[in-house]
């Protein structure tokens, strides 16, 4: 069976500063899946992509809920994959604030272009934040 095949939920996160809220959803939607062991794969683009970088989503954006970091470390304790779009990650350095200051993605964060994505959506159920 193919890696893709065995993934039980995908989570796309495309809502960045502009909308923690649901960015924090999607990421609490996906951690508690992968607690209840579920396998999950996120996957960070469009303004999401903001989470990939180490000085982003280190507060409490939203009462209530953990850090964006929070989840994120959660999230690969239980097994999950986070991945970041290919596109995006050109754009990476841009997002921390120029590729003068160096580029700075959390570690563990793979980059995964649309079809993977794409071809999981035919038997991987897909939530987008």
């Amino acid at each position: 069976m193919d890696q893709e095949e065995e993934y039980g939920l995908q989570v796309i996160i495309a809502s960045g500063l502009e909308a923690p809220h649901r960015a924090i959803a999607g990421f609490a939607l996906a951690l508690a899946a992968a607690a209840s062991g579920t396998k999950v794969v996120v996957w960070l683009t469009m303004h999401g992509a903001t989470w990939a970088v180490r000085n982003q989503g280190n507060q409490e954006d939203v009462p209530g809920f953990s850090s964006v970091a929070g989840y994120i470390r959660l999230l690969k304790e239980e097994g999950a994959s986070i991945e970041f779009c290919t596109t995006c990650s050109g754009n990476g350095c841009l997002l921390q604030g120029g590729e003068d200051e160096g580029c700075n993605l959390r570690e563990g964060i793979k980059i995964a272009g649309l079809a993977p994505v794409a071809s999981r959506l035919t038997t991987v159920p897909t939530v987008t934040f």
